[in-house]
């Protein structure tokens, strides 16, 4: 209770009611706990290195927007770098790690969209995961999106990049393709594809290998081909090249051959690909 008391001209202010301290402990972030402080050693903040952290050794942390409506969308959760200067100042980046250790395997991080789930029997496609570089402004390249994998030890290789397409259905259905597309050109030319074995260094060190390779086949199913199409001056199919066997001739030597083909099927000649 707060007490005004006015006595000869002088005014005195008592203040009442009483003070409370915060809960938990050192460092814990206070919230609001049933109407009172609370205190969590799940929930913290240094500000001598200005780290939050989340979680416990019994319950991992997850960070989640709130729940949509019966059939709205989900809400979006945004983490995002801060913003350069107003006049200038380039934004600040947003980093994303595995957690290090002292004695250990390093944390994975792993981007996973999540499930299609239906209590309608309806078809749901599960959510997408996109990693996108940010767009540039005149004169100014976009943004890189690399994928790199770390360095190995002193005597131990690098780590290995897959890239791996979904599953088919658990009793039919076809697996996933991978797409990798140059980047297309409003007025200029289009973007190229790369795809290279890494020089060797050192004394008498092999070259990476550049390993391009259809599936094999089932039953009377034909083993998946590799197909190299060229295109004109108008984007049509000009002529390709798949890799195959030349009917007649055995696979022993050559291994395969290369046929050469116009858009409308004939073959226009083979290419012999010798092993090593």
């Amino acid at each position: 209770m707060t007490t005004i008391n006015i006595l000869g001209g002088l005014i005195s202010v008592t203040l009442g009611g009483s003070v409370t301290s915060p809960a938990g402990s050192d460092k814990n972030v206070q919230f609001n706990d049933a109407g009172s402080f609370g205190g969590s050693n799940a929930f913290n903040f240094d500000k001598s290195t200005n780290i939050i952290t989340l979680g416990s050794a019994v319950t991992p942390a997850t960070i989640t927007s709130v729940a949509a409506a019966a059939v709205a969308t989900g809400i979006a959760l945004t983490v995002q770098g801060g913003s350069g200067g107003a006049t200038s100042g380039d934004g600040g980046a947003m980093n994303v790690n595995g957690g290090t250790t002292t004695d250990g395997n390093g944390g994975g991080v792993v981007l996973t969209g999540g499930a299609g789930q239906t209590s309608t029997a309806t078809n749901r496609t599960g959510g997408a995961v996109t990693l996108n570089g940010g767009a540039g402004i005149l004169a100014g390249s976009g943004g890189q999106t690399n994928l790199k994998a770390g360095a190995g030890g002193a005597t131990g290789p690098g780590g290995a990049i897959s890239i791996t397409a979904g599953d088919g259905g658990a009793t039919s259905g076809n697996g996933g393709s991978i797409s990798i597309n140059g980047g297309t050109a409003t007025d200029g030319n289009g973007g190229s594809v790369t795809i290279r074995g890494q020089n060797g260094t050192g004394t008498n060190r092999n070259g990476g290998n550049v390993i391009l390779q259809g599936g094999t086949a089932t039953g009377s199913g034909s083993p998946g081909a590799l197909v190299i199409n060229q295109l004109d001056a108008t984007g049509t199919q000009s002529a390709t090249f798949v890799a195959t066997n030349k009917p007649g001739v055995a696979t022993a030597a050559p291994v395969s051959w290369i046929r050469v083909s116009l858009n409308s099927g004939a073959t226009i000649g083979w290419i012999p690909v010798f092993g090593n």
